[in-house]
């Protein structure tokens, strides 16, 4: 040890200190974790299908295509149908005029048509009335026989009748249509309207559209092929947001609650990390594992090449199991792995090197060993008796890890609350280096 730290001084003499950052150890409440292997799986999962039978004309998508809620997937086609579509609407337009010409009522000429005609009859009436008077008095004087009288009779009471119905000819036309046949019209009219909009919808189902944003897995049809209503064609997910689908022991399904965090990672992406939290926990256990289904809802990361966190992933969940306990914690950065044993860098004052000693070429024998810190080490380096600033060095400490908690972990050992750990650049020290710390 003693010529690590001596080469270490002659190291910073020649090169100078190590800039590096530190972090204080805390101590805070954490709870023990457990890690799952779990599933990704999509946030949202359907089959589209096609709501009508028919014959497929395109298709717009392939597989690993992105596409957004509304878009075209496939067309089929539609001849048939828009013929029965023109016949509808010109029925409609056909409705539609007889009704207009019902609440237009009739026209100046047709009244004037009507009254012409009323004249017409007054004027027989007038004429037949006035034979009769002369007849009445020819057959006093029993010059005509009865059978001319009773048709002199008859064709006066006729011309009369016929002026009664005109006249309430002309009362109809000027008064209108009826309003309850304006009213049977209207309704003749929205019954044909349905009639179209039924016909309309019928031909929006021959497009197949997506429903909501998402990548397509697979095509479950060809062009040319017949398709019947319910056919599938494209199965679709979306991936903005996944969910991770772990099976955890009932021992430890009792500690978890919907809303509390997780963290999850993937192999395909070492050292990366994805927030996430319970969504559901489903309570009906696998009967064969004693397992229950645990839900985490997280956010996924879309790139140019696609979603990170692809369906079917094989993924890790470290989710909280019992009870919350005070432990001694420091950044996952702090840890040193790849020894026999992590551990930690911890800063200390450097001590005075005797004469003769590093500072004059190299290690002096009985050099002192920095020791490692029992109590806390001071925030900022405290200036010597000469007004410099003090110099500092790192001790290793050996640590068991204990709980992840976040970013921070547990640690055992001779460790204590207070002190400063290096959590940026403790790849490349040596114990005694001299180090400086960067704000």
């Amino acid at each position: 040890m003693l010529a690590l730290i001596g080469a270490a001084q002659s190291a910073t003499a020649q090169f100078g200190p190590s800039a590096v950052k530190v972090a204080l150890v805390e101590k805070r409440p954490v709870r023990s974790t457990q890690g799952f292997s779990a599933t990704v799986v999509p946030g949202k999962k359907a089959i589209i299908g096609s709501a009508v039978e028919g014959r497929v004309l395109e298709l717009h998508v392939q597989e690993g295509d992105f596409v957004k809620q509304g878009q075209t997937i496939a067309q089929l086609r539609t001849g048939t149908i828009e013929i029965e579509l023109a016949g509808a609407e010109a029925e409609l337009a056909l409705r539609k005029a007889e009704l207009l010409e019902l609440q237009n009522g009739a026209r100046k000429d047709e009244v004037a048509e009507v009254l012409a005609r009323l004249e017409t009859v007054k004027a027989r009436s007038e004429f037949a009335r006035s034979r009769l008077r002369r007849q009445t008095a020819l057959l006093e004087r029993k010059a005509i026989s009865q059978d001319d009288f009773d048709d002199a009779v008859t064709a006066a009471s006729a011309t009369e009748q016929q002026v009664r119905e005109v006249e309430a000819q002309l009362r109809l036309v000027e008064e209108g249509p009826r309003k309850e046949k304006i009213s049977q019209m209207e309704a003749r009219v929205l019954m044909q309207q349905e009639a179209v909009n039924h016909i309309r919808d019928r031909l929006d189902k021959f497009t197949v559209r997506a429903y909501f944003d998402g990548y397509v897995t697979e095509e479950l049809t060809e062009v040319g092929h017949w398709i019947k209503s319910g056919e599938s064609v494209v199965e679709m997910c979306a991936l903005d947001e996944v969910e991770i689908k772990v099976m955890v022991l009932e021992d430890y399904v009792g500690y978890l609650q919907r809303g509390q965090g997780a963290v999850v990672t993937v192999g395909a992406f070492p050292g990366r990390e994805f927030a996430g939290s319970i969504k559901a926990i489903v309570p009906q256990a696998d009967l064969r594992s004693r397992t229950f289904p645990v839900l985490i809802r997280a956010k996924n990361t879309i790139t140019d090449d696609g979603p990170l966190l692809k369906a079917g992933m094989l993924a890790q969940v470290a989710l909280p199991i019992g009870t919350p306990h005070e432990g001694v914690v420091v950044p996952k950065d702090a840890v040193v792995l790849g020894g026999p044993q992590p551990m930690v860098y911890a800063v200390v004052p450097m001590p005075a090197a005797p004469a003769g000693g590093p500072a004059a070429g190299g290690p002096a024998a009985g050099a002192a060993k920095p020791a490692a810190p029992k109590a806390a080490a001071p925030k900022t380096a405290d200036a010597g008796k000469t007004g410099e600033p003090q110099k500092l060095t790192v001790v290793p400490i050996p640590v068991k890890l204990g709980s992840a908690d976040g970013n921070l972990i547990e640690v055992l050992g001779e460790i204590q609350p207070g002190m400063r750990v290096v959590v940026q650049g403790n790849e490349r020290l040596r114990p005694g280096a001299e180090i400086v710390i960067s704000p």
